[in-house]
């Protein structure tokens, strides 16, 4: 599946509202690391959120003025704030996880 570059780099965009180099450079790995998740995954953004879904999957990655948070899932989200490359890789997890939940068979 072709993946839409420009919406990628909008979305990647919003990493210029975070002051701190280190949770910026999180943002944008992250925004990468999602699109790299196999299947129908699609990356939108609002000039306030980036939004990654399809197929049931959803992360909401919104960034904030020192950190960005990450919301995984839609009924009851789980949301992980981002500051740390701990945080980060905790926020790779859970996202990966719900997507390889999102794609078992009913």
């Amino acid at each position: 599946m072709q993946r839409d570059d420009a919406e990628l780099e909008r979305a990647a965009g919003l990493a210029g509202r975070i002051i701190r180099d280190e949770p910026r450079r999180l943002f944008r790995l992250l925004l990468e690391e999602i699109n790299r998740f196999p299947g129908p995954v699609t990356v939108e953004s609002t000039p306030f959120e980036a939004r990654c879904g399809g197929g049931g999957f959803n992360v909401t990655i919104t960034p904030y003025r020192e950190l960005f948070l990450v919301s995984v899932g839609e009924r009851t989200p789980c949301t992980l704030r981002v500051a740390s490359e701990r945080d980060y890789y905790q926020a790779v997890d859970c996202a990966l996880q719900h997507f390889l939940e999102s794609r078992k068979p009913a």
